[in-house]
């Protein structure tokens, strides 16, 4: 097993270049090409030191799976797959900000991805229905992996996923607003761990009771990796969420 010893040190936020990086937008795409993707932490990420922890049984065997997943071309031994991770509250990623949900920043901890197959499974780039699903941050992780002789440091995200309700509630106030069950969620599979590249987006939402049904009404934001960030969010905010309490 190996430690935390070879993790990177990291500039203050100032010190970083704020450009998007364009290569992370690619990779939070519907369709990627895996084999070929550099899933690296990159400059650009800002995080604090965190602490020290350490991962279940059960997060090593997901975590392991999800790294089959990344790699499809490398043999990784559960050997290689560190036990010891970071744990940090919230990262900047170009200026934006990623949390979690017992975090100071729990607002920022709710995400959009091509990830779960809804069921907790990983979905493949060929999927034919790998539409975005949403979910909110539990856990952020600086973890190392042994890939090709070399430690490489990742950002992952532990999630947790919320469930679909049928087509006629899910969409009942038209796109790009969805409605999906917030006292629902997926049981833990692979998918729970996603590399922070994959993400594609933050969303704004408002929790309600619709037809006696606990739910969380979805509106996407800016993408993750982009210089407007909030803006398109804060509009979204301004003008549908208002709007959606009105149609009781």
């Amino acid at each position: 097993m190996f430690g935390l010893d070879e993790l990177p040190d990291r500039g203050t936020l100032s010190e970083m270049s704020r450009k998007p990086d364009f290569e992370y937008i690619k990779l939070s795409s519907m369709n990627v090409d895996f084999q070929n993707a550099d899933w690296r932490l990159n400059d650009g990420i800002e995080y604090p030191s965190g602490k020290s922890m350490a991962l279940t049984e059960v997060e090593v065997k997901h975590l392991f799976q999800m790294y089959g997943v990344l790699y499809p071309n490398i043999a990784i031994s559960a050997e290689s797959v560190c036990i010891s991770y970071r744990s940090v509250r919230q990262v900047s990623i170009y200026g934006s900000i990623l949390g979690t949900k017992h975090g100071r920043s729990y607002r920022s901890a709710m995400i959009l991805a091509h990830w779960s197959d809804g069921d907790c499974k990983i979905a493949g780039c060929n999927a034919v229905d790998l539409t975005p699903r949403p979910g909110q941050i539990e856990k952020l992780v600086l973890h190392n992996l042994f890939v090709d002789g070399k430690m490489c440091l990742h950002l992952i995200e532990k999630v947790i996923w919320f469930t679909e309700l049928d087509e006629s509630l899910k969409n009942m106030y038209g796109k790009p607003v969805e409605v999906w069950r917030s006292d629902s969620f997926e049981r833990e599979g692979p998918a729970v761990f996603i590399p922070v590249q994959r993400i594609k987006s933050k969303f704004v939402y408002a929790y309600k009771t619709i037809k006696s049904k606990k739910v969380i009404i979805v509106c996407p934001r800016d993408r993750l990796f982009c210089k407007l960030k909030g803006l398109l969010g804060m509009q979204i905010r301004r003008t549908f969420l208002p709007f959606i309490f009105l149609m009781d």
